[in-house]
């Protein structure tokens, strides 16, 4: 997985909602944030909202706690999975 946003066949989509962006300065706080950690992919990131791809929930877990260290306040707030997990396509 690489932090431009392609996911692999065994990886969700996850929409974050993130109280306390305010600017692009967060966005870019924010994006950075995300890419350092090991296994997400960011896909988007804009005030007050991320999507990134994970392999697990342990995985979106790790994320959600370094915005909590980097100031912000994240929760999932949609998960879409990758074909291949919901059983389409193989």
């Amino acid at each position: 997985m690489s932090s431009t946003g392609y996911a692999t066949a065994n990886h969700s989509t996850f929409t974050l909602t993130i109280d306390g962006m305010t600017c692009g300065h967060c966005v870019q706080a924010v994006t950075k944030a995300l890419v350092g950690v090991q296994g997400v992919g960011v896909r988007l990131v804009v005030v007050g909202s991320a999507e990134i791809t994970a392999p697990d929930g342990l995985t979106v877990a790790r994320a959600v706690a370094v915005l909590d260290e980097a100031g912000y306040s994240a929760r999932v707030s949609e998960t879409r999975e990758s074909a291949s997990r919901a059983g389409c396509c193989g």
